[in-house]
């Protein structure tokens, strides 16, 4: 009952101000990564240097024309790489922006109520506003605390059977917005759809805002998407342990052979060219290539 007779009648303008200053603009800000960016990323991949040290050591063993076709098969990949990537992350951008107009309760400095129709940019935690009738995507996570909702959770659960939404009881049991099997029933998570009304047409659904930005349920699923947990990381690390025990054996099968081709009068720039040209048959420069443009193709025909 504490959350309904704090925040059930609107907030000063004072508190209003306060509150944009800590959580800013409802609003999940995404700053997508250039194309350089991307492209600074993907070459420092381990097998992209593996292929580039490869290039130019079969250039000095005068293998032009396979050079040549893993440079053209490298930079096709590449390029679709970018394309898919930055593609992405300006869909999620898009996905991310959206503001919508609202009718918000907030109070004056004398306390008497005032309704505003503002854009839903201006929301701050705390703020009651009232849920529209129909066809409307929420800004934010809030809480409903007057009236029931049929709402369309398909966008973040996946599910398009529509669920049914209560107002918050009166009650002294402590609100906690992690337990969703108890609080799930209130919450009206940001990115949902509002159906329809449940109950009387003409009674306002009011709801309490909770969360915005990237505090919501909503904004948590695009941070783990656009800042993924070390995958990457685990990959690139594993890739090097790779190579450098393929390296390992290469020394050791390449010292046992050595003295067979020092007896066989190979010259010394021989010698040099075949020590570290058995690290590219160890580990083919070819395989990472043409696997990434078999999954682009493949995803691309999909």
């Amino acid at each position: 009952n504490k959350i309904l007779n704090n925040f059930s009648s609107g907030l000063y303008p004072n508190e209003v101000e306060f509150l944009k200053v800590i959580f800013g603009k409802c609003d999940i800000d995404i700053q997508i990564t250039s194309l350089k960016k991307i492209l600074l990323n993907e070459l420092s991949d381990p097998f992209y240097l593996f292929q580039l040290y490869s290039i130019i050591l079969w250039i000095l063993t005068e293998y032009y024309l396979y050079s040549f076709i893993i440079i053209v098969l490298t930079m096709i990949s590449l390029v679709i790489s970018l394309k898919e990537t930055y593609t992405n992350l300006k869909k999620i951008e898009k996905l991310s922006k959206y503001s919508c107009p609202l009718k918000i309760h907030r109070k004056n400095f004398n306390g008497e109520l005032m309704i505003q129709e503002l854009s839903s940019l201006e929301l701050v935690p705390g703020d009651l506003f009232e849920v529209p009738d129909e066809g409307i995507t929420l800004p934010c996570d809030s809480i409903l605390v007057k009236g029931s909702v049929v709402i369309n959770e398909s966008m973040l659960t996946g599910e398009s059977t529509p669920v049914i939404k209560a107002s918050l009881e009166n009650t002294d049991d402590i609100y906690d917005s992690k337990l969703i099997d108890n609080n799930n029933k209130y919450i009206l998570y940001s990115g949902t759809k509002v159906l329809q009304k449940k109950n009387n047409k003409k009674e306002k659904i009011l709801a309490i805002v909770c969360d915005t930005g990237f505090r919501t349920f909503k904004g948590q699923m695009l941070s783990s998407v656009i800042f993924p947990r070390d995958e990457d990381e685990d990959f690139r690390r594993d890739s090097l342990k790779y190579i450098i025990f393929m390296v390992i054996i290469c020394f050791v099968g390449y010292f046992i052979s050595l003295k067979s081709l020092i007896d066989a009068n190979i010259s010394e720039k021989e010698l040099t060219l075949r020590f570290f040209e058995l690290f590219t048959s160890a580990v083919p420069p070819s395989l990472p290539t043409c696997l990434s443009l078999g999954m682009s193709y493949s995803l691309y025909n999909r």
